[in-house]
């Protein structure tokens, strides 16, 4: 993303995790790309930023760590990040025949350590 906004753009990338935007900052600066993001801890539930700033949004493998209930939140936060006509873009697997080895591994994984996610997930709102 980085790279597509050019020098004169901003990209901005948000996660939970303090760990993984860390690892994005070093892979950003070794690509000598750090000037051109702004990366914040927070939660996709109550995004940081204003209203109709963004003309597209990327998430990637986000919406499965929400419980259902949840999923709406995040989208109407997204909904008004975006600028009017912006664009969405989400990638996402597919439970359409569940004979995926990397979604059982996937689900695996996040029931097994879904307590290191919840722990995760009130940290960040920690003062």
């Amino acid at each position: 993303m980085a790279k597509k906004v050019g020098r004169t753009g901003k990209a901005y990338g948000i996660d939970i995790s303090p760990g993984m935007l860390e690892i994005t900052k070093k892979r950003l600066d070794r690509a000598g790309l750090v000037e051109r993001v702004e990366l914040c801890c927070g939660d996709a539930i109550k995004l940081p930023y204003e209203d109709n700033k963004f003309d597209a949004v990327f998430m990637s493998f986000t919406l499965e760590l929400f419980d259902a209930p949840e999923i709406p939140k995040v989208l109407d936060e997204i909904k008004r990040v975006l600028k009017p006509n912006g664009r969405l873009s989400v990638v996402s697997m597919s439970k359409e025949n569940g004979e995926s080895k990397l979604l059982k591994l996937y689900e695996w994984f996040h029931e097994k350590f879904q307590n290191m996610w919840i722990a995760d997930r009130s940290m960040s709102n920690a003062p």
